[in-house]
């Protein structure tokens, strides 16, 4: 798994207050359980954390501060959660004692000198092979660019809108390479001279430009995601790529939300992973999954195959996709959602929100 796919296995078990129950299991290594059940995941990247408010795929080193002021607005009961900082903190003490297997902690000097590394890195591309310079004309590519964006908790929030300045979300989440948008026009030739075509840079680039605005303003019913379709405001459920990748320049979400759009689902699973039913405590639905995500951390029947949302940059360096590395490039990711919301992309549309997605 971890040659073919770039899997780390965890073993976790269900939490004690778990609303389910595990009623079955198909395990092709013969080692999965209730008391540790055998998970596949992608290791995510320990860069641009500036930009994250939760932390691990399913959430499990994010925890709550009553005491914090950073808490979910439009929610009742509003949840409040403790910095970022203080997450990772705790993240890197839970590495040593567990994935190092350390007889003890990690002192209070350590994880901050951890923690404080970890934060000075980002993440972006900077070049490309073929469009070149990812900061010229205009485009403001690159790792620089990216340290300087602005964030903080709430910040372009899909549900309540900025949390600070009180703005309405903003679905033009990528900006990145909006001067390049009209760089494939021919320009004028010399007098009495035909127009002079643009170069294959250039026509590259303004692909790019059109897959930028793809992803921001291509719209699709977003239905059947658990963590938005049945806990956001209905009018939301007309959305784009942005609605979930919402993060300005990044495509994290800016508060602790976690979705699940069915990656983990029975319906595609393959032979190498394993399969587990759930059982409903109370009503007794049944419910089968590759990997029950979030569930773990809550034990809520609700948070079954829920996942963080990802950041984008430096995505092309990062395959395969998804929390369980099934989507082998970025054309498949893409071929996902589209087939999974009905979008109707055009093979021009695929072609340059790949673009896109390959110089972030």
């Amino acid at each position: 798994m971890l040659l073919t796919k770039g899997l780390i296995r965890v073993g976790l078990p269900l939490p004690a207050n778990a609303q389910f129950i595990l009623s079955a299991v198909n395990d092709p290594y013969g080692f999965a359980s209730a008391t540790q059940l055998s998970l596949f995941r992608r290791p995510l990247p320990t860069t641009n954390l500036k930009f994250e408010t939760t932390m691990m795929w399913d959430g499990r080193e994010t925890f709550s501060n009553s005491q914090s002021g950073l808490c979910l607005k439009g929610v009742q009961p509003s949840t409040s959660f403790a910095t970022s900082d203080f997450d990772l903190l705790h993240q890197a003490n839970t590495a040593v004692l567990t994935h190092a297997q350390s007889p003890q902690g990690l002192t209070a000097a350590q994880q901050r000198a951890i923690v404080s590394f970890e934060e000075s890195l980002f993440t972006a591309q900077l070049t490309s092979t073929r469009a070149g310079s990812l900061t010229d004309a205009g485009a403001k590519g690159g790792p620089v660019a990216l340290a300087a964006s602005n964030f903080y908790f709430g910040i372009n929030d899909i549900s309540a809108g900025d949390y600070v300045t009180g703005a309405a979300f903003n679905p033009n989440v990528m900006t990145i390479f909006s001067s390049w948008s009209s760089l494939d026009a021919p320009t004028p030739g010399a007098k009495g001279k035909p127009p002079v075509a643009p170069t294959a840079v250039n026509v590259l680039r303004a692909s790019i430009a059109r897959g930028e605005k793809i992803f921001n303003t291509k719209p699709f019913n977003i239905n059947g995601v658990a963590g938005f379709s049945d806990q956001l405001r209905t009018n939301l459920q007309r959305g784009t790529c942005a609605s979930c990748h919402s993060t300005p320049a990044v495509g994290t979400q800016s508060v602790p939300r976690l979705f699940n759009t069915g990656v983990a689902g029975a319906n595609l699973r393959t032979p190498d992973m394993p399969l587990y039913t759930f059982k409903n405590n109370k009503t007794g639905e049944v419910v089968q999954t590759t990997d029950p995500g979030f569930a773990l951390t809550t034990g809520q029947w609700q948070d079954i195959g829920r996942f963080k949302v990802p950041a984008l940059r430096a995505l092309v360096a990062r395959a395969p996709y998804f929390h369980n590395g099934s989507a082998p490039d970025i054309p498949a990711v893409i071929h996902f959602y589209d087939k999974r919301f009905n979008i109707g992309f055009t093979p021009q549309e695929v072609s340059d929100l790949t673009e896109f997605l390959k110089v972030l």
